[in-house]
């Protein structure tokens, strides 16, 4: 079992939504939804944000959207940056057809999985 003070919840909160975002599955979205407005915490409110703009997908954008009313500063900032990159990597997957999205998802999974990417250029 794990513990924590009140002082350093927010570490651990923190590493939930990282965990979240990594997971790159949508289902976590409303999830992540909920805990950015149940936090005062601009740290996790910022890694919440990350995990969304992670996640990507018209969900997490739509989530993104909705924050940036209430949101300022740094976490802001984070917001308006996910929100652009969502955009363009929705838009580039996309145009891909089926085998080069199954490209993207293998190095997508090895990236998560922290191993090496070898690319070897195939015109030589």
């Amino acid at each position: 079992m794990f513990y924590t003070t009140d002082k350093n919840i927010w570490r651990w909160k923190m590493s939930v939504a990282r965990v979240m975002g990594n997971t790159l599955d949508d289902r976590h979205i409303s999830t992540l939804v909920k805990a950015f407005h149940n936090n005062d915490d601009e740290r996790v409110r910022g890694m919440i944000a990350w995990a969304l703009g992670r996640i990507g997908g018209p969900k997490a954008e739509k989530a993104l959207n909705s924050f940036l009313p209430q949101s300022k500063g740094s976490i802001r900032d984070e917001i308006e940056s996910d929100v652009l990159v969502v955009d363009a990597i929705v838009d580039r997957i996309r145009l891909l057809n089926p085998p080069q999205r199954e490209v993207i998802e293998l190095i997508m999974d090895k990236i998560i999985a922290g191993e090496e990417i070898l690319f070897v250029d195939s015109e030589k």
